[in-house]
């Protein structure tokens, strides 16, 4: 199961130029970070005032959907 959470990407340098590629990498260690601060501290707020589901994240879903059971993460 995979969770998908809003993220806050202009902190991140994830808005504007970056490629699709590296779009994908930030959203990954973005929720990566989020879902950890949310393991250790298990009640949270709401999200940021400019956290989202950039279209990084959509293509980050798909990437992962793609994969098989065999291939792993």
């Amino acid at each position: 199961m995979h969770w998908f959470v809003p993220v806050e990407l202009s902190k991140r340098g994830g808005s504007g130029g970056a490629d699709a590629d590296k779009q994908v990498e930030l959203v990954a260690e973005a929720l990566a970070e989020e879902m950890a601060a949310r393991r250790a501290q298990p009640l949270y707020g709401p999200p940021a005032g400019l956290a989202s589901h950039p279209i990084a994240t959509v293509r980050l879903l798909l990437k992962r959907l793609a994969l098989t059971p065999a291939m792993g993460t």
